[in-house]
């Protein structure tokens, strides 16, 4: 699915949980709260993160008032996993993802299976590239906050720009 048809659909969610890989890096908790911060400030939205594990320490600096979930709670209209090349990367959110009727993917690597209803998967260096991408798609004004989010992505899956993958 091309990104335009892709967020046409995700912004018309009314509530999106965010499942993201466990042992995180920077770029799935970099794509997930950029993403996050862009879909409740211009469409005030009722968005929440999951994942298996903790936020490592070494992130911890850009997190402020945001909160990872560990246990799943809520209703959504949508779940949307990011930075997840299978289902199996999102450890004890997987059932509960594919059991979902309304699931989305946004992802970079080229081995992602495509197994959410509505798959958009781009090859790029990382993945908070195909958030940045995303939102220009939707004509956001990119923000500091925001922008912190994704150059943490960026920078950490290319090694501070030493690789493109």
């Amino acid at each position: 699915m091309k990104l335009k048809e892709f967020w046409g659909k995700l912004k018309k969610e009314k509530s999106i949980a965010i499942f993201i890989h466990a042992r995180p890096d920077g770029d799935c908790i970099g794509s997930a709260f950029g993403l996050k911060h862009y879909l409740k400030l211009f469409l005030t939205q009722k968005v929440e993160v999951f994942c298996d594990d903790d936020i490592p320490e070494k992130f911890a600096f850009l997190m402020k008032d945001e909160v990872i979930h560990k246990d799943f709670f809520g209703e959504y209209s949508a779940y949307l996993s990011l930075d997840c090349a299978s289902e199996t990367r999102m450890g004890k959110f997987a059932d509960i993802f594919s059991a979902f009727p309304n699931t989305y993917n946004l992802d970079h690597h080229v081995s992602n299976t495509n197994f959410a209803k509505y798959n958009c998967v781009i090859d790029n260096s990382s993945n908070s590239e195909n958030v940045f991408n995303l939102m220009k798609s939707g004509i956001m004004v990119i923000d500091e906050a925001g922008a912190n989010f994704l150059m943490m992505g960026i920078m950490t899956d290319t090694g501070n720009f030493k690789h493109s993958d």
